[in-house]
């Protein structure tokens, strides 16, 4: 006969083999997100061509006349905002598709 309880530790390390796994290839293939959103001067008007950029790396875009911009990024990702005359900000994407941002003129 065979032993009872080496079977079920094998079982158990397989299972927990299986879901180690499988979070691990969750984790490989996670999804970006589309992030979109307007940036403003403190009046609410928009400010063309601001520099939208994700930190710690060289991905960039700027906004369009409307001052509005895309840009692909993880969900976990930090948006930084910057423009001539403006105080630079960063803001956490926190899983968001939407994300605006209001630059401050330059205290310079």
């Amino acid at each position: 006969m065979f032993n009872q309880s080496k079977t079920n530790r094998h079982l158990h390390l397989g299972i927990a083999f299986l879901l180690a796994a499988m979070l691990s290839i969750g984790q490989i293939f996670a999804q970006n997100v589309n992030v979109s959103g307007r940036v403003t001067d403190q009046n609410g008007e928009p400010i063309a061509g601001a520099a939208v950029y994700i930190k710690g790396t060289r991905t960039g875009t700027s906004t369009n006349v409307d001052g509005r911009y895309n840009i692909n990024c993880a969900p976990n990702a930090v948006l930084v905002f910057q423009s001539i005359g403006y105080s630079s900000i960063e803001v956490p994407v926190n899983n968001r598709s939407t994300v605006n941002a209001v630059l401050n003129d330059d205290a310079n």
